[in-house]
């Protein structure tokens, strides 16, 4: 598993024991092989040893950016207690570094994280230092908790406040879905930055599409929408339903580890995509 691991990126050094072990058993094998059917098994292994040095170097140069944007976020902020890791489900550090860059740039005076966790503390830092708010959510309570104590930690509380949504069905078009609780966002307008990296995908098909046909009323009209995670099926699908659906929204791919796009809300067209698309009554 460590071998896999280190492979799509979790990791940043290769386990050398895994790989030599790896290397003679393959070895032996081709061997027997070789003696059976001949020269068409090199030419096979040699396509496989393309294909890992393919691999290799897809590895290292995805691992030297991931490096690169984690010592630009410790330049940029004086970070006070240690980081959660950046692996699993949490945010990467390029782009982390993208949604810092959106906030040293647009100012937003209120964010809201559907899915939050290590995202908050990187938002938090840059609002601490920019200006603006923080409201995340989360639909377990263990997580929120988890959340809300790596803020106090790191002294963020005053500009990063955690809130625990669960998963509740909701109507959006005449059709149900699970969504966090939509009652928890009913104090919240003039969203300026919107970062959806949940819920998980494992919820629902498009677990993630409800974000916009519930919250697309209560953003800026000016507002700026992160999608993480944008290079797995479902969420471009959510992507292209979402411009489909609401056409005064303009999507840009940015090239991360795990794909994002950013959705910016023309302003002119925002008032009738609100009124002719939502169709979503929020629901408790």
């Amino acid at each position: 598993m460590k071998f896999f691991i280190w492979i799509f990126g979790e990791v940043p050094v290769p386990n050398l024991l895994t790989i030599g072990g790896l290397t003679v058993l393959l070895a032996a094998l081709f061997g027997g092989l070789w003696a059976l059917f001949g020269n068409v098994v090199i030419v096979v292994m040699l396509a496989l040893v393309l294909g890992l040095i393919a691999v290799l170097q897809a590895t290292v140069y995805y691992t030297h950016q991931q490096i690169q944007a984690l010592q630009s976020l410790h330049s940029l902020f004086d970070i006070r207690a240690p980081l959660p890791a950046f692996r699993s489900w949490n945010i990467t550090p390029d782009l982390a570094t993208e949604v810092v860059g959106l906030i040293q740039e647009r100012r937003p005076r209120l964010i809201v994280e559907v899915g939050g966790g290590l995202s908050s503390i990187v938002a938090g830092y840059a609002v601490k230092e920019y200006g603006g708010r923080i409201v995340a959510f989360d639909h377990l309570a263990e997580f929120a908790d988890q959340t809300r104590a790596t803020v106090e930690r790191h002294g963020l509380s005053d500009v990063v406040t955690v809130r625990h949504a669960p998963l509740k069905p909701v109507e959006i078009g005449g059709k149900p879905w699970l969504w966090y609780d939509t009652t928890q966002f009913e104090d919240l307008h003039d969203i300026d930055l919107l970062f959806i990296d949940g819920p998980p995908n494992t919820t629902q098909l498009l677990a993630r599409y409800p974000a916009l046909p519930l919250l697309i009323d209560r953003l800026s009209p000016d507002a700026v929408i992160v999608l993480d995670d944008a290079d797995r099926v479902m969420e471009t699908r959510a992507v292209r339903r979402w411009l489909a659906e609401f056409p005064g929204l303009r999507a840009d791919r940015l090239l991360t580890k795990r794909g994002c796009v950013i959705l910016r809300q023309q302003a002119d067209q925002a008032a009738g995509a609100v009124s002719e698309h939502t169709g979503a009554a929020m629901q408790g």
